[in-house]
């Protein structure tokens, strides 16, 4: 039961950027046409039992992926040909992954010891797993793991209330608390070798606050904190910067103001987006016809790359310039596709 409710609450915090695909968008001016795909797919039906719900994704190459399924509280590892291999590990519920290649991964969730849950870190060497004995993780009962990050020979966990760093070579841990807790961290990343987090506090019908922190001098300092009346936009962190998805409209904070950087053609944006650059950027989106579409920025021109999506609970994924997955799902997870794209 305490695994069901941890996960349903893990499944809550995703669901909260969906709305309906249906949605027709608010038709810009400069309606261009479309160039043909600039990528080569490969797609792949994910098989579950019915209850499947990607929050993670991780790879390195287009050999192998790693998904971590909430839905079922297991890891999914798949092969460049579709084998699929279910990774479960006893009273060990995965949130989030990390790596430095196949051979050097971290999976970070909870643990549920005498009803209480708490911080635990598995490692995956490509064939086999061990847990990190990290004595200090008795400390913080409680504590729901969120996202992480990798940094060489360390790895940074945020939960609930604390950020964690663990050094992977003497297993010392060191804890910061955050200055937002019990909010949702949506992206942790590195920027010129400094840690950030990015957290969003959804209010449902009112507004979205969103937090930008970055560590220096063993503090986490806000960069940011902007309030937003809509659920529907999409944020992401790129290159240091905060660049925004807003209906047809792509923008970035500056100076304490937005400023538009380029539209959509005739759609709108769904879902969070990536980008590895402003010219490459790539976005689920709707039509007027009610399709739903995954679309590529070059800086110059849209593109189609896949038609006919779910996009209940999607994302993209950058791995690469010249590598990208889209997840593509259907609302509870009945039906689940991972999209790879390879630049052509």
């Amino acid at each position: 039961m305490k695994k069901f409710l941890y996960n349903l609450f893990i499944l809550i915090v995703c669901l909260f950027s969906f709305y309906s695909c249906s949605e027709s968008p608010n038709n810009p001016n400069n309606v261009l046409g479309f160039d043909s795909a600039r990528y080569n797919w490969k797609t792949y039906e994910i098989k579950n039992s019915g209850f499947s719900t990607i929050n993670k994704i991780f790879a390195v190459d287009t050999n192998v992926m790693y998904l971590v399924n909430i839905g079922e509280g297991n890891i999914l590892k798949v092969n460049y040909d579709g084998f699929q291999e279910i990774i479960t590990i006893t009273n060990f519920i995965p949130v989030t992954i990390s790596g430095n290649s196949n051979s050097d991964i971290y999976f970070s969730g909870n643990k549920v010891i005498n009803g209480n849950f708490y911080v635990s870190i598995y490692k995956w060497n490509g064939f086999t797993y061990e847990e990190l004995n990290i004595s200090d993780f008795k400390n913080y009962p409680g504590e729901f793991t969120q996202n992480s990050v990798i940094e060489n020979n360390y790895l940074w966990v945020i939960t609930t209330t604390k950020i964690l760093k663990i050094n992977l070579i003497n297993k010392n841990l060191e804890s910061f608390d955050r200055n937002d807790p019990n909010t949702s961290a949506l992206k942790f990343y590195l920027y010129n070798g400094l840690p950030y987090y990015f957290s969003e506090d959804f209010i449902v019908f009112t507004d979205v606050k969103y937090r930008l922190y970055k560590f220096l001098d063993k503090n986490w300092n806000k960069e940011l904190f902007y309030t937003y009346t809509s659920s529907n936009e999409k944020l992401i962190i790129l290159n240091g910067l905060l660049v925004g998805a807003l209906q047809n409209q792509i923008y970035r904070y500056e100076n304490g103001s937005f400023v538009e950087l380029f539209k959509s053609n005739n759609f709108n944006f769904y879902h969070t987006p990536d980008a590895t650059s402003l010219d490459n950027f790539t976005t689920f989106g709707t039509s007027s016809e009610n399709n739903c579409l995954l679309y590529n920025w070059n800086n110059i021109k849209w593109s189609k790359e896949l038609h006919h999506l779910h996009l209940d609970i999607s994302y993209v994924k950058y791995i690469n310039p010249q590598l990208l997955y889209a997840v593509d799902q259907s609302l509870f997870g009945l039906q689940t596709y991972i999209h790879r794209g390879i630049k052509k």
